[in-house]
């Protein structure tokens, strides 16, 4: 065998066991800090400025705003690149060929919002907005034992940490107000869920599938203990 075709064989073997490297998630400061000012705004709406019956037409309404500029934007080009301009702040480059997450974000708010129930609202709201830029934040800086799909152990605990705390504090603003004990198990919980699901989720994006899932489970443990939501 030449040093050539030696080279190329080595070359091969060496491709074909190298663990493939998980893709990099872009950092964006600008981004975390407007997810947690929409957590805010919205946490807002649903405690103080709307009504559960006006809460999913304010959120649909916004949604369907949203999910129409995507409508424009993908098949005419000029659309998109001056949305992706005047979002260049908070906006990833891979939204300009995918539903960008603000979108999804609406989506998830409009369908927790439809439940009126003040407990599924705040959790998928709170854990989203906070356990989420939270996660990002403490992986990329201290995350060393890598989970799956580029997440890592401290990352994912610091999701839970954050979206408990964040979860708590919320629902003790419900009216009327539950023990702090219930409240603490019912973010604790909802986060722990939502983790697995920000990990998770590769072909949905996680601004959906988080809320979704955290509120989802927030619900059943209310349920379980005999609670109306």
């Amino acid at each position: 065998m030449s040093g050539l075709e030696s080279a190329q064989v080595e070359t091969s073997e060496t491709i074909a066991i190298a663990p493939a490297a998980a893709p990099a998630r872009p950092s964006n400061p600008t981004r975390s800090l407007f997810h947690m000012t929409s957590a805010v705004v919205s946490l807002s709406f649903i405690l103080v400025v709307f009504t559960p019956t006006q809460l999913p037409w304010v959120a649909g309404s916004i949604a369907a705003a949203l999910w129409t500029l995507e409508a424009l934007r993908h098949p005419l080009p000029r659309v998109n690149v001056v949305l992706m301009r005047l979002f260049r702040p908070i906006a990833h480059a891979s939204e300009a060929e995918r539903i960008n997450s603000g979108t999804w974000y609406m989506t998830a708010l409009t369908l927790l919002a439809i439940t009126r129930s003040a407990w599924i609202c705040l959790v998928g709201v709170a854990v989203l907005g906070f356990a989420d830029p939270a996660a990002s934040f403490v992986g990329r800086r201290w995350g060393r034992v890598e989970l799956i799909h580029g997440r890592t152990l401290e990352g994912g605990l610091a999701f839970v940490v954050a979206g408990t705390v964040a979860g708590t504090i919320a629902l003790e603003l419900m009216k009327p107000r539950p023990e702090l004990g219930l409240a603490l198990l019912v973010a604790f919980i909802a986060s722990v869920t939502g983790a697995v699901a920000e990990m998770l989720s590769r072909r949905l994006d996680d601004n959906l599938t988080i809320p979704l899932v955290s509120a989802g489970t927030a619900a059943a443990v209310v349920l379980a203990l005999g609670r109306p939501l």
